[in-house]
């Protein structure tokens, strides 16, 4: 026996409604609230249709007066029986051309009560189809938009996120529609569901910058900002999440800070213990740190300590994702020296030493490391540095090639530490691991840098230049002239030919290191003559200068090719003046030809 198919009123009274809030609400009394009304809706539309009648019951839900300003035509109540028609016979839904006539029938209708059919539509349609719309089928629904009725607006909010949510490719056919300045109105919007689902939209199409730009120039920050001071957990949810995602433009970013949202995200963070609106409010704070104005703004007087407190404390946090944004923010504002005393002095250094102790996440390793490294450039918080636990801990991440962001940054703390008051015991800790990864084959250029510049500061010691020198039989200085010869970096070639002239013009190398190594410190020395940096001119100059005094070097410097280089140097260095190296050009070649000095 048939089936009986079920009459439109049955289809009514089953419609689960539960999806026209964008988070299923706890309270049941609230989503029972949502059913009846739109259920009453389409029980008006039924009776209309096919008695002419009005359902009694119209001031239960507020309703005043007549349902309809205007009875439908013939051809509105076709459309409506058409759409209905197809909800209940197809189980797999599209939207093919006659569905889009009948929509666009009841949408631009002047019956309120048939817009909201077509909204309802559109809600059911995005529920189960599995095909993306097209900016055809869109437009209508944007236009829906932009009326003033809370019931549409809920409606139709709810069906274009479940679209966006469901299919992300949707989004390319819904900027054609020119969403954004019919979602702006809705963000002063008075039902939490309508401004939970426009902020969500939104939140979704602010991955590119037009649509960020376009929210700028619609003046939508103002209106988001004030959502922050919503009751409704999911608005500032995804309020936060919204600002998070504009912040990654500098344009809305400044416009954010002068519209005062430093200050609102900063009491946010105070009232909300919801992880993810502290994730993007430390995220949407280290974006806006990324500039020197704005990192200043984080740190006006009235809300410093209270800035300051709030992004150490969640350093402690148990979501990691909160860490680690805590962590790009200090990483960021640690880039002023202001703020790095002001953040060392609220404890920062020693709570991001536990997480790199204890992290197991090469992220939030590299994101700490990071904010180490800017905090050390400090010299009044290096003292925190040179325990021997923390500089054990940097050594073993330095030894550590797995990963390189974390190994660049220990290796930068240890150049920064080096380079102040604390360098003998930097060398006493620290040389055996320095030399070390000069040793390691294809280490990461960037680490090398480090590396070399930290062993350039300490070649300033004797005992650090014969141990260079002489360890593991000459193999150390090999490297470091093969690197200044070789590298590709100019930075490492520069810090390797620093520490070589240091160790050259002591003359503690062996006449054997010295012949294996001279065709190459010669290359590196002509090299450096023939470059534009007056620097690396400099170090050759005074390298050759000092090295004349040895027989061997001597006679390799008298060879035409170094002699001529010298000669090049002031054309070289034209409308670059240089005193210094003026006077070293005809003093060097003095030397190199053996005439009288002066």
């Amino acid at each position: 026996m048939e089936q009986r198919r079920k009459t439109c009123a049955e289809l009514f009274e089953e419609c689960d409604l539960s999806h026209l809030i964008t988070e299923k609400s706890k309270t049941k009394k609230v989503l029972d609230s949502v059913r009846n009304s739109v259920q009453y809706i389409l029980k008006c539309l039924f009776h209309f249709i096919t008695c002419g009648c009005c359902y009694a019951d119209n001031k239960q839900f507020g309703f005043i007066g007549n349902l309809y300003d205007h009875e439908p035509s013939e051809m509105e109540k076709q459309a409506l029986v058409n759409l209905l028609r197809y909800l209940e016979t197809e189980e797999t839904l599209t939207i093919e051309f006659p569905h889009l006539i009948s929509l666009r029938i009841l949408i631009y209708s002047d019956n309120i009560e048939l817009q909201l059919s077509a909204a309802l539509f559109y809600l059911e349609i995005s529920e189960r189809i599995d095909d993306c719309p097209t900016s055809v089928t869109l437009s209508p629904l944007i236009d829906l938009l932009r009326t003033k009725d809370d019931r549409l607006n809920r409606i139709t909010t709810q069906a274009l996120s479940n679209f966006l949510m469901r299919m992300p490719a949707c989004k390319a056919e819904v900027y054609p529609c020119q969403p954004i300045p019919a979602l702006i109105p809705l963000l002063e919007s008075k039902n939490h569901d309508t401004l939970c689902n426009t902020i969500a939209i939104l939140t979704i199409l602010t991955i590119t910058n037009n649509c960020r730009l376009e929210i700028l120039a619609e003046d939508g920050v103002k209106p988001l900002l004030k959502t922050l001071h919503h009751k409704d957990l999911r608005v500032i949810r995804n309020a936060v999440g919204l600002i998070y995602n504009l912040t990654q433009l500098a344009a809305s970013r400044d416009e954010i800070v002068r519209e005062g949202g430093v200050a609102l995200l900063i009491s946010v963070l105070q009232d909300c213990g919801d992880n993810d609106v502290r994730y993007y409010c430390f995220g949407a704070m280290g974006n806006i740190a990324a500039t020197p104005e704005n990192r200043q703004v984080l740190f006006v007087a009235d809300k410093k300590l209270l800035m300051n407190y709030l992004l150490v404390h969640n350093l402690s946090s148990e979501s990691e994702k909160v860490t680690g944004q805590c962590l790009l923010t200090l990483r960021n504002l640690a880039s002023d020296a202001l703020n790095q005393e002001e953040l060392a002095m609220g404890g920062a250094i020693e709570k991001i030493h536990k997480i790199i102790q204890s992290t197991k996440s090469q992220e939030i390793l590299s994101l700490a490391l990071c904010c180490l490294r800017n905090l050390s450039n400090f010299e009044a918080n290096q003292v925190k540095f040179v325990s021997e636990e923390f500089l054990s801990d940097l050594g073993n991440i330095l030894h550590d090639s797995t990963n390189p962001d974390a190994q660049h940054s220990s290796a930068s703390i240890i150049r920064n530490l080096v380079d102040g008051e604390y360098m003998k015991i930097i060398k006493l800790k620290c040389l055996a691991i320095l030399i070390g990864i000069l040793m390691v084959p294809k280490c990461n250029i960037n680490v090398l840098v480090e590396v070399t510049g930290s062993v350039s500061i300490l070649a300033a010691e004797e005992d650090v230049r014969y141990h260079l020198a002489q360890t593991k039989n000459g193999k150390v200085f090999q490297a470091l002239v093969m690197l200044a010869t070789q590298s590709s970096s100019p930075e490492l070639q520069y810090n390797c030919a620093g520490t070589l002239c240091q160790i050259l013009i002591e003359n503690i190398i062996t006449d054997t290191q010295k012949e294996r190594s001279l065709p190459y410190i010669i290359q590196y020395l002509h090299d450096f003559l023939r470059s534009n940096d007056a620097n690396f001119i400099h170090l050759a100059l005074w390298t050759i200068k000092k090295l004349t005094k040895d027989e061997l070097f001597l006679r390799a410097f008298q060879d035409k090719r170094i002699e001529h280089a010298v000669q090049n140097v002031l054309s070289v260095m034209a409308g670059k003046e240089s005193e210094t190296i003026g006077k070293l050009v005809p003093e060097v070649l003095r030397r190199i030809r053996m005439e009288t000095l002066t």
